[in-house]
């Protein structure tokens, strides 16, 4: 990774955790959380090992910086390395998904080329990244599913700007509610 992607990610991941610093001075339902440690690469080989495939390269690369961030929007959290294909939160994505893929409407790309990213805790929220959609900036598109999809990015690094975006909105939200008498 070069040292401008680089800068780019961690302004990225900056702006969200300052975003998550104000939302917690403004309501009591966001209390602050922090970005876990790193993933080494050697972390990342570990798990690509483990679950016997690469991950998404954008997917990787934000885990080398992050590695997972509970309530990093809401109560959606970016699952670790750890997390991936086995812990409590990633079965509870895989179990959403599976209840949408039950009978799925047309249009959704096939299950077994999904990798859940990011679960929401008591929502049915679920991001995955689509390992057979088309490569944009060097990463795949990441899906949003809620009981249907819900909106696609081009890939990881976009995701994350989308949810800077939706953080920004619910400050607002916060403080324009806040400010009426």
């Amino acid at each position: 990774m070069s040292q401008a992607t680089a800068r780019l990610w961690a302004a990225k991941i900056g702006q969200l955790a300052e975003l998550r610093m104000r939302l917690d001075t403004v309501s009591p339902l966001y209390p602050l959380t922090v970005p876990k440690l790193a993933a080494t690469p050697a972390d990342v080989a570990a798990t690509e090992q483990r679950l016997g495939r690469p991950l998404d390269a954008q997917h990787a690369e934000l885990l080398t910086f992050i590695n997972g961030w509970d309530s990093m929007f809401g109560d959606i959290s970016l699952l670790s390395l750890d997390h991936l294909g086995r812990s409590d939160l990633w079965r509870t994505g895989d179990m959403l998904l599976g209840y949408l893929y039950g009978e799925p409407p047309p249009g959704l790309p096939p299950r077994e080329e999904l990798d859940i990213i990011a679960v929401s805790q008591s929502q049915e929220d679920v991001f995955a990244v689509w390992r057979g959609g088309q490569l944009t900036d060097g990463g795949h598109p990441v899906i949003w599913f809620a009981s249907e999809l819900v909106e696609t990015q081009d890939n990881v690094y976009e995701w994350l700007g989308a949810i800077i975006q939706y953080t920004e909105r619910r400050l607002d939200r916060l403080r324009a509610a806040a400010e009426r008498p």
